[in-house]
């Protein structure tokens, strides 16, 4: 249903052409040129009535791999303002249909439903610039009907946003290409899946039930884009080898949200999850991918019949990903980049006490960092192959650990380091140093075996062990490492390990 939002809905509720004068039937026709850049048809009645052109029985069609899409609205109008502007009211409804084959040969048809409450939409521009302003109390889609092989699937889903004021808007270039904007706000968006399945059809009493609930407050978003002429919109990567570029961020407010599934003859499983501000940002183009996204004030709280605990709840100050990859194949290596981090993470006592009763381990919030950079170098596009049968290719040049830090149960391990690969070989040789740093291991080895949790004998067994690895650091309880490779030899504070 993707390719039916970004592509016939964006149809009905954005679209084109008017800051010089924009008339009324120049804005039906440019709804014809935008949906065929999506691969889409459109078709209608048209009536001029007074200022006013008047479309009636529009149908939408857009072809699938293995399927199609269609929709319906019933009536639009056209109305010229007399400043240049031109308003477009539309059907209350908006009824879609989507069928395909999956690839193991099951038909799927699914009947969803677009409804506007007092959408208001207002056309301005000229023929190159074009920019479209909504605002209204609220859209909502809905899932009416889904079958597999003609039988009916009992299936729930309903997405409502509240509050809209949006602008949408793009320039036509000389060489064809559309440069698009947009940016919005919404109050909020609510969602709701429901679902029930037989566990067995000899015993339809016998029931699996879902349900989830979701609530996304504060929302507002900007995005822009390349769209080159003749795009195939259901190819993503086919659309970026021939020159699309994207990117976009929301930003976000308090977020809720909740799942109970319940099986036949046991207690159901419940999932709650609350948290504060967040963003999502993304960019996508040849030159490759850009993604992140930041959380803050997560917590969570799950209930299960298989946890021997009454309820586990997770917290976290702040949670934060961001991943940068080349797409496109290149003599030069291009950066890389991950990061991975979790701040502030605590757990309830009731899960402590499973194996810590006594309070033995320290209770501060844990912190998690991974964050690598690097030169890497695709010999093959990953954007040719299909995503079925590509395998990924790549060889990494450069590697640099910027952060790694481990903070848990009273101890704290961190690290840095940078590498060289030599990929000339079957089997690449790294060439660099990692410098690690652990406080507070024997403290936290020490509290294990108290715990009952490590043999004594182990753990004098593991710190003989580390002892062949690390040196004593600066500071109480500290033990640092060097970890060299070189000349295809792994060396711990110069010591050759292999």
């Amino acid at each position: 249903m993707n390719s039916v939002r970004t592509g016939a809905f964006a149809l009905c509720v954005f679209s084109s052409p008017a800051l010089a004068d924009l008339t009324a039937r120049q804005v039906w026709q440019d709804w014809g040129s935008h949906s065929a850049s999506y691969g889409q048809t459109v078709t209608g009645t048209e009536m001029t009535v007074g200022d006013s052109l008047v479309v009636t029985d529009i149908k939408i069609s857009m072809k699938l791999p293995g399927g199609e899409v269609n929709g319906a609205i019933d009536r639009v109008e056209f109305k010229e303002n007399g400043d240049g502007t031109v308003t477009v009211i539309l059907s209350p409804d908006y009824p879609v249909s989507l069928k395909t084959k999956n690839p193991d040969g099951d038909v799927e048809e699914m009947e969803t439903l677009f409804r506007q409450d007092g959408l208001k939409m207002i056309a301005s521009g000229d023929e190159t610039t074009i920019r479209y302003d909504v605002t209204g109390p609220g859209l909502s889609f809905e899932m009416t009907r889904l079958t597999v092989n003609g039988k009916e699937r009992p299936l729930e889903l309903l997405i409502r946003i509240a509050d809209i004021a949006a602008s949408y808007g793009f320039t036509l270039t000389e060489t064809g290409q559309r440069s698009v904007m947009s940016e919005g706000t919404a109050r909020s968006v609510n969602f709701r899946v429901a679902s029930s399945v037989p566990m067995d059809e000899s015993a339809p009493g016998e029931v699996s039930s879902a349900l989830f609930l979701g609530e996304i407050t504060d929302i507002s978003g900007k995005s822009s884009s390349i769209v080159p002429d003749g795009m195939n919109s259901l190819n993503l990567w086919t659309a970026i080898g021939t020159g699309f570029v994207g990117e976009g961020e929301i930003s976000f407010g308090a977020t809720s949200y909740s799942s109970t599934v319940k099986m036949p003859d046991q207690e159901a499983t419940t999932t709650a999850v609350r948290s504060g501000a967040g963003k999502l940002a993304i960019e996508l183009s040849e030159a490759g991918l850009r993604y992140g996204v930041t959380q803050t004030d997560v917590v969570l709280s799950f209930t299960s019949p298989i946890l021997p605990i009454p309820e586990l709840n997770v917290a976290m100050e702040r949670s934060e990903s961001r991943l940068m990859l080349p797409l496109v194949p290149s003599d030069e290596p291009r950066d890389f980049a991950l990061m991975s981090t979790t701040k502030g993470l605590t757990l309830n006592e009731d899960f402590w006490a499973m194996f810590d009763p006594s309070g033995v381990l320290p209770r501060d919030p844990a912190t998690m960092v991974l964050d690598l950079s690097g030169k890497m170098r695709l010999p093959v596009d990953v954007l040719a192959p299909t995503l079925k049968n590509y395998r990924p290719e790549v060889e990494v040049e450069s590697v640099a650990l910027n952060d790694l830090t481990l903070s848990m149960g009273g101890a704290i391990l961190t690290g840095t380091g940078a590498f060289t690969v030599d990929n000339s070989t079957a089997v690449p040789n790294p060439d660099g140093t990692v410098n690690l740093r652990l406080e507070g291991g024997n403290a936290l080895l020490d509290n294990l075996v108290t715990m009952g949790l490590v043999p004594p004998d182990q753990a004098n067994g593991l710190r003989m062990m580390i002892g062949l690895f690390a040196r004593p650091g600066e500071g109480e309880d500290t033990l640092v490492s060097d970890i060299t490779f070189k000349d295809r030899q792994i060396l711990a504070n110069g010591q050759r390990l292999k």
